[in-house]
Protein backbone atom coordinates (compact mmCIF):
# COMPACT_ATOMS: atom_id res chain seq x y z
CA UNK A 1 0.00 0.00 0.00
CA UNK A 2 2.84 2.76 0.80
CA UNK A 3 4.28 2.47 -2.74
CA UNK A 4 1.15 2.68 -4.27
CA UNK A 5 0.14 5.72 -2.06
CA UNK A 6 3.58 6.91 -2.58
CA UNK A 7 3.65 6.61 -6.03
CA UNK A 8 -0.01 8.26 -6.34
CA UNK A 9 1.42 11.00 -4.40
CA UNK A 10 4.19 11.50 -6.89
CA UNK A 11 2.29 12.15 -10.19
CA UNK A 12 -0.13 14.23 -8.31
CA UNK A 13 2.69 16.34 -7.17
CA UNK A 14 4.76 15.99 -10.61
CA UNK A 15 1.71 17.55 -12.18
CA UNK A 16 1.89 21.01 -9.93
CA UNK A 17 5.41 21.35 -10.09
CA UNK A 18 6.30 19.61 -6.55
CA UNK A 19 9.01 17.09 -5.21
CA UNK A 20 7.56 14.66 -2.58
CA UNK A 21 10.89 15.01 -0.28
CA UNK A 22 9.47 12.81 2.56
CA UNK A 23 6.02 10.63 3.26
CA UNK A 24 4.75 9.12 6.55
CA UNK A 25 1.89 7.17 7.40
CA UNK A 26 0.19 6.08 10.75
CA UNK A 27 -2.61 6.67 13.01
CA UNK A 28 -3.40 8.63 15.50
CA UNK A 29 -6.19 9.08 17.91
CA UNK A 30 -8.42 6.14 15.58
CA UNK A 31 -7.53 8.33 12.32
CA UNK A 32 -5.12 7.81 9.84
CA UNK A 33 -2.66 9.92 9.28
CA UNK A 34 -0.63 11.32 6.16
CA UNK A 35 2.14 13.55 6.82
CA UNK A 36 3.87 14.60 3.37
CA UNK A 37 7.06 17.11 2.92
CA UNK A 38 7.40 18.79 -0.51
CA UNK A 39 9.73 21.21 -2.52
CA UNK A 40 9.63 23.42 -4.94
CA UNK A 41 12.56 25.21 -6.81
CA UNK A 42 12.30 29.12 -5.42
CA UNK A 43 10.10 27.97 -2.22
CA UNK A 44 6.91 26.49 -1.98
CA UNK A 45 3.68 29.21 -0.91
CA UNK A 46 1.05 28.57 1.08
CA UNK A 47 -1.36 28.39 -2.32
CA UNK A 48 0.89 25.29 -3.58
CA UNK A 49 -0.01 23.94 -0.17
CA UNK A 50 -3.73 24.58 -0.70
CA UNK A 51 -3.90 23.37 -3.72
CA UNK A 52 -2.04 20.12 -3.04
CA UNK A 53 -4.43 19.45 0.06
CA UNK A 54 -6.91 19.98 -2.15
CA UNK A 55 -5.77 17.55 -5.20
CA UNK A 56 -4.00 15.03 -2.90
CA UNK A 57 -6.85 14.29 -0.58
CA UNK A 58 -9.67 12.59 -2.89
CA UNK A 59 -7.08 10.22 -4.14
CA UNK A 60 -5.67 9.00 -1.00
CA UNK A 61 -8.74 8.70 0.65
CA UNK A 62 -10.12 6.30 -1.83
CA UNK A 63 -6.53 4.39 -2.28
CA UNK A 64 -6.70 3.53 1.78
CA UNK A 65 -10.31 3.45 1.50
CA UNK A 66 -11.01 5.83 4.52
CA UNK A 67 -12.72 8.85 5.05
CA UNK A 68 -10.86 9.84 8.58
CA UNK A 69 -8.15 10.66 6.70
CA UNK A 70 -5.51 13.45 8.76
CA UNK A 71 -3.24 15.22 5.97
CA UNK A 72 -0.59 17.22 6.64
CA UNK A 73 1.28 18.86 4.01
CA UNK A 74 4.46 20.90 4.77
CA UNK A 75 7.09 22.61 3.34
CA UNK A 76 11.04 21.25 4.22
CA UNK A 77 11.81 24.66 5.84
CA UNK A 78 15.31 26.24 6.26
CA UNK A 79 17.77 23.76 8.51
CA UNK A 80 16.08 20.57 7.29
CA UNK A 81 18.14 17.52 7.92
CA UNK A 82 18.88 15.88 4.97
CA UNK A 83 17.13 12.38 5.60
CA UNK A 84 17.71 10.22 2.68
CA UNK A 85 20.47 10.83 0.00
CA UNK A 86 17.39 11.37 -2.82
CA UNK A 87 16.88 14.47 -1.26
CA UNK A 88 20.18 15.91 -2.50
CA UNK A 89 19.05 16.15 -6.13
CA UNK A 90 15.26 17.18 -4.98
CA UNK A 91 17.61 20.33 -3.17
CA UNK A 92 19.61 20.96 -5.97
CA UNK A 93 20.20 24.62 -6.36
CA UNK A 94 19.73 25.19 -2.86
CA UNK A 95 22.50 25.95 -0.19
CA UNK A 96 23.12 23.51 2.43
CA UNK A 97 26.09 22.66 5.15
CA UNK A 98 27.61 18.61 5.40
CA UNK A 99 29.74 17.18 8.09
CA UNK A 100 32.17 15.37 6.20
CA UNK A 101 34.25 13.92 9.45
CA UNK A 102 35.05 16.90 11.94
CA UNK A 103 34.60 20.04 9.34
CA UNK A 104 31.67 21.63 8.27
CA UNK A 105 31.27 21.86 4.52
CA UNK A 106 28.81 25.16 2.89
CA UNK A 107 28.16 25.54 -0.63
CA UNK A 108 25.12 25.28 -3.05
CA UNK A 109 24.06 21.97 -4.17
CA UNK A 110 25.10 21.66 -8.06
CA UNK A 111 24.46 18.11 -8.70
CA UNK A 112 23.57 14.85 -7.70
CA UNK A 113 23.86 11.02 -8.43
CA UNK A 114 22.98 8.11 -6.66
CA UNK A 115 26.69 7.86 -5.00
CA UNK A 116 27.65 12.09 -4.63
CA UNK A 117 26.65 15.26 -4.65
CA UNK A 118 28.58 18.43 -6.20
CA UNK A 119 28.73 21.67 -4.35
CA UNK A 120 30.32 25.31 -5.28
CA UNK A 121 31.67 26.28 -2.52
CA UNK A 122 33.78 29.42 -1.78
CA UNK A 123 36.72 27.47 -3.34
CA UNK A 124 35.35 26.24 -6.31
CA UNK A 125 33.04 22.77 -7.10
CA UNK A 126 33.96 19.65 -4.67
CA UNK A 127 32.45 16.51 -5.46
CA UNK A 128 31.24 14.99 -1.69
CA UNK A 129 30.55 10.74 -1.89
CA UNK A 130 27.55 9.87 0.33
CA UNK A 131 29.83 7.54 2.74
CA UNK A 132 31.87 10.60 3.33
CA UNK A 133 28.54 12.43 4.98
CA UNK A 134 28.16 12.27 8.31
CA UNK A 135 25.23 15.00 8.18
CA UNK A 136 23.76 17.41 6.21
CA UNK A 137 21.46 20.52 6.28
CA UNK A 138 19.36 22.98 4.11
CA UNK A 139 20.77 26.44 4.98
Amino acid sequence: MDAELESAVNKLLDGMNLALVEMSLGRHHGNVQLRLVVHKTGGVSLDDLTEAQKVIRPRCELLIERNNLTLEISSPGIGRIIKHNREYGIFTGENISILTGNEWIAGKIVAADDESVVLETGDGSLKINFTDIHKARID
